[in-house]
C-alpha cells in the first residue's frame, strides 16, 4: 500500500485527526482558511473521493 494510502487509512480510522500547515502558503496560493464548519473530500493518491471530511 502507498504512503497515501496508508494516510486515507489513518484519518478513516480515527488515528490522525490532525495537520497543520504555513500561513505563507495560503497566502501565496490565494487560498483562505478552513473555519470550523467547513466541510471537505478526503482524495487518494489516484485523486479519487475517500472520505467526506466534516
Amino acid at each position: 500500500m502507498s504512503s497515501g494510502g496508508r494516510l486515507v487509512g489513518l484519518i478513516r480510522d480515527g488515528v490522525k485527526t490532525a495537520t497543520a500547515a504555513l500561513l505563507i502558503d495560503y497566502a501565496e496560493c490565494g487560498e483562505t482558511l478552513s473555519n470550523v464548519d467547513d466541510k471537505s473530500i478526503l482524495v487518494d493518491s489516484d485523486d479519487r473521493g475517500a472520505a467526506a471530511l466534516a
